[in-house]
């Protein structure tokens, strides 16, 4: 009996160590697969950042062939410039570009005593303003539709003639598909280019639109250098530089950047169409421009709130060059962009009349 007792406390004893040491093992299993969770966990962030780079570096590479195939637009800066800025892309570029911007931080006094022609100038806009399209495969799936006043099927059908891969600057984008006098040759018949908006909300909205452009989160200088300027933002197009108004929570400092300084950053002085709509200030930057160096085809300028008129407008084109398109009763009744703009085409660009 005692003999028995012994032996089922030894078998209780034997149980209870196996227990333990079951206990024990699953103890440190499970600390070991805790272990190897969170390297699993730090593996996979740093998969994550390495494939954000490598995204980024094939967006890089991408946009670089795509923009070469363009008739040398391409050249809107090097390959190993893209890769030093990785990082500021992976880190959610735009927000820190805006943040720049609106601010006077380092370097905006340099900045403003550079002139348009300045290499320096050039190098800024590229590196620290300039955002850059998506991967093709990331790119707008929205429809191609006319989304302007109607300015766009008369370009394209007079001028243009459905030309196809041209290149434009849009100035006022807005979000990149309102009132957008751009968005239409882009999507239908291959176009690219530079879309410029200073106001934020409109800006990331344009990002979100994610077309094949570059985008730059500025306005267009009323001189030959860099100019801080007060901007009032407004409902999308009621933004607009204001020098009368009190500074408020709805006006900030804006850094405008000369026309021409932004054709040097893409190292192109010729393109097809120039789109300008900046509630008032449409002549002052165009008198910016130095004519006897670009090639501008078209140009569509709102004229509806110029102070000098639309008239100082038509005759100031016409001293550079260029004839004013006509619009018909028809255009102007179906579209009715000739009551807010002016297309102007440059007098050695033959008209389809048909």
């Amino acid at each position: 009996m005692q003999r028995m007792a012994l032996a089922q406390l030894l078998a209780n004893g034997v149980c209870v160590a196996l227990l333990m040491g079951l206990y024990i093992a699953l103890s440190n299993l499970k600390d070991n697969v805790s272990r190897q969770e969170s390297i699993l966990l730090r593996a996979r962030h740093r998969v994550e950042r390495l494939e954000a780079v490598y995204l980024q570096k094939r967006r890089s590479e991408a946009v670089m062939q795509s923009l070469e195939s363009n008739a040398g637009f391409g050249d809107v800066v090097g390959l190993e410039g893209r890769v030093k800025r990785l990082e500021i892309h992976v880190a959610n570029a735009h927000e820190l570009l805006i943040g720049f911007i609106y601010t006077k931080a380092p370097p905006v006094d340099e900045l403003t005593a550079l002139d348009q022609e300045s290499d320096r100038l050039t190098q800024h806009i590229r590196e620290k303003l300039f955002v850059y399209p998506p991967l093709p495969i990331l790119q707008t799936t929205l429809l191609a539709r006319d989304t302007s006043r109607g300015e766009v099927g008369a370009v394209l059908r007079h001028i243009f003639r459905d030309k196809k891969n041209g290149l434009f600057i849009e100035c006022g984008a807005l979000d990149g598909l309102t009132l957008s006098n751009t968005f239409y040759l882009e999507r239908l018949l291959g176009w690219t280019g530079v879309l410029i908006e200073p106001e934020p909300n409109s800006f990331n909205e344009l990002l979100q639109r994610k077309r094949n452009v570059l985008s730059i989160p500025t306005c267009l200088s009323r001189s030959r250098h860099p100019q801080l300027v007060p901007f009032t933002f407004g409902w999308h197009a009621y933004s607009r530089i204001d020098t009368l108004t009190p500074m408020s929570e709805h006006t900030n400092n804006v850094l405008c950047m000369p026309f021409f300084a932004i054709l040097k950053a893409i190292n192109r002085t010729d393109i097809d169409l120039f789109s300008l709509d900046i509630e008032g200030h449409e002549l002052d930057v165009l008198r910016t421009i130095p004519w006897e160096e670009v090639d501008i085809k078209v140009l569509i300028v709102e004229h509806f709130n110029i102070a000098e008129g639309k008239q100082a407008l038509e005759d100031f084109m016409t001293s550079k060059g260029y004839a004013v398109f006509p619009s018909t009763a028809e255009e102007r009744m179906k579209g009715q962009w000739a009551e807010f703009d002016d297309i102007f085409v440059k007098k050695d660009v033959g008209l389809n009349e048909s």
